[in-house]
Formats: C-alpha cells, sequence, structure tokens
C-alpha cells in the first residue's frame, strides 16, 4: 500500500474536523514539482505534510479472535465438494464464513495415526498373503511362482 493510501485522514485546524486529504500535483511548467495539500471540507491548502496533522489509524479488526473459530469453514457439518459447499444438517449451500447457532467444532486429525507405517506383516496381512507365508514356510523357503493371488491364468508357466 503506498504512503499515501495510509495517511488519508487529517485533523483540519480551521474547520476542526477530521476529513480526508486532497492531494493534487504541483506542476511548474510541464515538470511536477510537488503535491498540494488541502482539507476536503474548508478546502484549506496546507504547506506540506509537516504541517498536517494526520489522523493515527488502526488496523481494522474484521473478526474477534472467538468469532474466526465459529465459521461454517471449522464446523463438523460444513461439506465441500467441486460444486456446491452444504451444511449437512440442514442441507442448505453455505459459504465458508457464515455462522449458525448448531456450531459444532470440527475435531482435528490425529497426527499419531497419519504418521503410523504399516509393517511388513501387517502389509501381508491385509493383502491376503499370510497363506502364501505359510507355504512358503512349509515348503522349506522354495516359492512355487505360479501359486499365489495374484498369479495370472493367460500367463505362461516358467519353465
Amino acid at each position: 500500500m503506498p504512503q499515501d493510501a495510509k495517511r488519508a485522514e487529517i485533523h483540519c485546524p480551521i474547520c476542526g474536523k477530521v476529513t480526508l486529504v486532497i492531494r493534487r500535483p504541483r506542476y511548474d511548467g510541464l515538470r511536477k514539482v510537488g503535491e498540494i495539500l488541502s482539507c476536503s471540507v474548508c478546502l484549506t491548502e496546507f504547506a506540506g505534510e509537516a504541517n498536517v496533522k494526520f489522523v493515527d489509524q488502526e488496523k481494522p479488526h474484521v473478526f474477534r479472535e472467538e468469532d474466526g473459530v465459529r465459521l461454517c469453514l471449522n464446523c463438523k457439518h460444513y461439506i465441500v465438494n467441486p460444486f456446491v459447499q452444504r451444511c449437512t444438517l440442514t442441507m442448505r449451500e453455505v459459504e465458508a464464513t457464515d455462522s449458525c447457532a448448531r456450531f459444532v467444532l470440527r475435531p482435528k486429525p490425529k497426527q499419531e495415526e497419519e504418521k503410523k507405517e504399516k509393517s511388513p506383516d501387517e502389509l501381508r496381512r491385509l493383502l491376503g498373503l499370510e497363506q502364501e507365508k505359510a507355504k512358503e514356510q512349509n515348503a522349506g523357503g522354495q516359492k512355487d511362482s505360479t501359486v499365489g493371488p495374484f498369479y495370472d491364468s493367460h500367463r505362461e508357466t516358467p519353465e
């Protein structure tokens, strides 16, 4: 944001009001040599920025801390898909910044479960390879490549 936009409100010493400042360029021929600052109410011109009493502005607060939590974006019932955002309680179309009285905070994901890796034995069990492992142990460690859950019947058997 340019410096001019930040300092736009002044306390005018002539009319005594808080007003906006008017900034107009000052020219010497075709060359710009400065700016003319004036009050937007009484049009009093000031010699420079040093002679103007600017109002200190604070950043506007759109949401309070407790308001930011109660948005639909953080609600357990807020569902997003590529075409529409819905509330599962009312089945109405909502926006992420909406809020309602039936707000329920969405639980945070459990990071431990996400980071937990599956052990090789667990993966074998999930893929149905436990029987194959038992057969390998019974056969003395020799594996038959034609037996198993992923054998393709259209392949030729190895010679």
